[in-house]
């Protein structure tokens, strides 16, 4: 080989070299947000397209821009700021609720018709949630308003009088949330006059009602042997809450478990109802990782199940749209830290806004010490 052919061999050689470098520090642009919605339970091209169709009707979306937001290319920063944005969109779109508002006062929007709610039943947020197993260690009531309570309890029943679950030990879950008196529009907790008897049979003043003194009356109600026969009520303080809500409320749940087994090997069934099962269960499972972290406790023998009666009439089409946006908030820090990014500070500081008082940093890590990328 002469001077000449090793010069262009090596000339080859580098350009080769600095090629493949520049390939490779080029970010993939291996990932869309549609194909993440699997990850929310659209695991269908009929769940995928009527979710897209509600971002386009409730203008969470401008129908100019929603393919390139939903199916266009993208590196995984990329996908982590669309997923960062879909959590924002859904919230101001879906859940609309101000302040301290609860869900059932949320007045629909005039786009909330009802096609909006076959779209609904399209993505399952009207159907039934049945258990997976049919043995259980707990059997756990999520407390709610009266109403959801009493589905809760009434579902509950059924699964254990059909044999679709075995009779084991119920815990009433509910907490310092103080009743909510009827209005012209509204008696989420039932009528006056059912009240005042509770209060009356309580021997407190109608003011001092809460959650646990409803679903407690509601539960001894039941002339069903084997589902009242053993059961615990946990009590939740509210703490700085207006009420305690479900962090708190397991919180307190696995505090019980650890004092009664702290091996904590159990198999959970939570009876909530749509549209709330999807929300509720990615609210469990979070709290559950975060419960280990704080308490250095291992939740990992703690199996997890949600299930739930379907929606009913008496339901606002408002509230199963907020039960959409609950769920995609719920189920968006599990599909980041999936991803295993490393957050700009951008994507970490909205974060922080869309989860006020939690360690996101810590959540999506697993740990409170990595570094997230510079400016």
């Amino acid at each position: 080989m002469n001077k000449r052919e090793k010069v262009l061999l090596a000339s080859t050689s580098v350009a080769i070299f600095t090629g493949a470098l520049f390939f490779y520090a080029i970010p993939k642009l291996s990932y869309t947000l549609h194909d993440q919605l699997t990850h929310y339970g659209f695991d269908n091209s009929d769940k995928k397209q009527a979710f897209k169709s509600l971002l386009i009707q409730s203008g969470a979306v401008d129908l100019s821009r929603v393919d390139k937001f939903l199916l266009e290319r993208c590196n995984k920063e990329e996908l982590v700021s669309k997923i960062i944005e879909l959590v924002r969109i859904s919230q101001e779109n879906f859940v609309i609720r101000k302040g301290n508002q609860e869900r059932w006062d949320v007045k629909k929007k005039t786009w909330m018709t009802s096609d909006v709610s076959e779209k609904l039943k399209t993505l399952g947020y009207f159907s039934s949630v049945t258990p997976a197993l049919r043995d259980y260690n707990i059997l756990v009531v999520l407390g709610a308003r009266k109403t959801a309570m009493q589905s809760r309890i009434d579902y509950l029943d059924k699964l254990v009088e059909s044999g679709s679950i075995n009779p084991s030990p119920v815990i009433l879950l509910a907490g310092e949330r103080y009743v909510s008196l009827p209005t012209d529009t509204a008696a989420p907790d039932g009528s006056m006059e059912s009240l005042e008897q509770l209060a009356q049979k309580t021997g407190k003043e109608l003011s001092e009602l809460t959650e646990v003194d409803i679903i407690l009356d509601i539960f001894k109600r039941k002339n069903s042997p084997k589902l009242t026969r053993r059961y615990s009520i946990i009590d939740v303080p509210r703490g700085e809450l207006q009420r305690p809500n479900t962090c708190t409320t397991i919180t307190a749940l696995i505090e019980f478990l650890i004092a009664h087994a702290p091996s904590l090997k159990y198999n959970i069934l939570f009876v909530s109802n749509q549209p709330n099962v999807h929300y509720q269960k990615m609210v469990i499972t979070e709290t559950l990782r975060e419960v280990a972290r704080e308490m250095k406790v291992n939740t990992n023998g703690i199996k997890v199940d949600v299930v739930g009666p379907g929606v009913t009439n008496k339901v606002e089409i408002a509230e199963v749209v907020g039960g959409l946006g609950s769920g995609i908030w719920a189920q968006s820090v599990s599909l980041i830290r999936n991803l295993n990014p490393i957050l700009t500070p951008a994507q970490e500081k909205d974060l922080i806004s869309l989860y006020p008082g939690r360690d996101i940093r810590a959540e999506i890590y697993d740990s409170p010490g990595k570094k997230i990328s510079p400016m």
